[in-house]
């Protein structure tokens, strides 16, 4: 295959990972953008400890933009220095993209026990004010269906030092008999527990989110260094051949130059001018009578 039909179809390959990872970068942004909707409905009480590999995933979507952008018109105009630095743009990202997937893994790994001491202090600040109706601890313990930090205990045990109502509404699980009393069922599985594995399954989302977009990013770096290397060799054949061609030019010059005639050259002097003729009269009438006889006589001596 020519050079230039390697480079031709390198180049329409590099096109279609753009449009990859514009797809990728998309999918940063949406999956990022929900995973931060989904912790900030308790933002309150975990604080900012499990939003950061979320919210860089999200921010790594508009560079992913720009470094595809950057691709583009690199590719279009086959300029093999901005190729180069598209090609360690992708680099980095992959780097980056590695870094969240151990960074949430990490995290995760944490829990629960790096999130207890955050919310046993919102638990204590909403048993003192439980007459607080919108209470951030009143919709957790409901959407999650939990009840205190380890469970309905937390509360019994609370209760008999501040001597206040035991169990709130918010753990009280409706019965679907409108017969029985309103708080007969309790949950007994504790906020932490159900915090934690509601942050756990997020962080588990962004990590694999990452390595899904690291692996898929990964494809089209070996096609952009490619067209790199073969865009350098066609540089360097450009060079060699002028380089070559070069001699033989001069040579070409020089016996031109050699074979340009006198007249052609300019630092030769111009020849003098002939000089002009002499007008010749016709003959007389005598002369040629005189001419005619010195021809016969000629003839009869060369016939004797």
């Amino acid at each position: 295959m020519k050079l230039a039909t390697k480079i031709k179809c390198l180049k329409y390959l590099v096109y279609a990972y753009i449009i990859l990872l514009t797809i990728v970068g998309a999918c940063q942004i949406v999956i990022g953008g929900g995973l931060i909707y989904m912790h900030m409905r308790y933002k309150s009480i975990t604080y900012d400890a499990f939003y950061w590999p979320a919210i860089i995933l999200l921010l790594s979507g508009p560079a992913v933009f720009l470094l595809s952008w950057f691709g583009w018109n690199a590719a279009a105009k086959k300029h093999r220095s901005y190729l180069t630095v598209f090609s360690v743009g992708l680099v980095a990202l992959l780097c980056v993209q590695f870094w969240i997937c151990g960074y949430a893994v990490s995290v995760r790994e944490s829990l629960p026990s790096a999130a207890e001491y955050q919310i046993s202090n919102s638990f204590h600040e909403y048993f003192r004010n439980q007459s607080d109706t919108n209470h951030i601890w009143n919709r957790l313990q409901t959407d999650m269906k939990c009840c205190g930090i380890f469970g309905v205990m937390d509360y019994r045990h609370a209760s008999q030092r501040a001597s206040q109502p035991a169990i709130p509404w918010a753990c009280c699980s409706q019965s679907e008999d409108p017969h029985e009393p309103f708080c007969k069922h309790v949950f007994q599985r504790g906020c932490l527990q159900a915090l934690s594995e509601d942050n756990r399954k997020g962080l588990l989302i962004c990590a694999l989110t990452a390595i899904a977009c690291a692996v898929l990013q990964s494809f089209g770096l070996f096609c952009a260094i490619q067209l790199v290397i073969l865009l350098g060799r066609t540089t360097s054949f450009d060079v060699e051949r002028r380089e070559g061609s070069a001699p033989a030019r001069t040579m070409e010059r020089r016996e031109q130059k050699e074979l340009t005639p006198l007249a052609s050259s300019p630092s030769r002097k111009k020849a003098p001018p002939l000089p002009v003729g002499i007008p010749v009269l016709p003959p007389t009438a005598g002369e040629k009578s005189h001419y005619k006889s010195k021809m016969e006589i000629e003839k009869e001596r060369n016939g004797s």
